[in-house]
């Protein structure tokens, strides 16, 4: 048995969100859906079905979405290498302490720590991919490989990168 508690501000009138926990087997999730966006968190799970993730081997797992029928807007993963969802596929060579990511437009920005060479599938419509900062072109493949010598080190304080190894269901 888990316990979970969610904190959520909101202005005075504004409906609460719905939260729901999510049926994944051996993992735990829940999502959480408001009129302006729907969030899913998912830790110790492998896939969440319901929600569009075919696998994953992140101990922790967040992903933000417009509404649930909507691409992937953000996400951040802790402590894995593989992700796979219906719109987009992310795995490295070996397990990272984290990766984040986030879709503006037609652009899609990966930071990810320590390098280890990428592979990625983006979104459908995602023209320009950035890995830690640097642009990569998509090829006709719509699928970018990385090599872990092509991703350069992340341009962040030693001390915030490391919090992540902290943190452990």
């Amino acid at each position: 048995m888990a316990l979970l508690s969610v904190l959520i501000p909101r202005a005075p009138g504004q409906l609460p969100p719905e939260i729901r926990g999510l049926n994944i087997g051996k993992g735990k999730g829940l999502s959480l859906s408001t009129p302006r966006y729907h969030d899913f968190v998912l830790w110790s799970g492998i896939a969440a079905p319901q929600e569009d993730l075919q696998a994953a081997d992140f101990e922790w797992v967040w992903v933000r979405r417009p509404s649930t029928d909507h691409p992937i807007e953000r996400a951040f993963l802790l402590h894995g290498s593989r992700f796979s969802a219906k719109d987009l596929d992310v795995n490295t060579k070996r397990p990272v302490e984290f990766i984040a990511i986030s879709v503006q437009d037609k652009a899609l920005s990966i930071d990810i720590f320590p390098s280890a060479e990428i592979r990625v599938r983006p979104p459908t419509g995602v023209d320009r991919i950035a890995v830690n900062g640097r642009s990569y072109p998509l090829g006709s493949e719509k699928v970018l490989t990385v090599p872990q010598q092509g991703v350069s080190a992340l341009a962040a304080p030693r001390d915030e990168i490391d919090r992540c190894k902290y943190v452990r269901h």
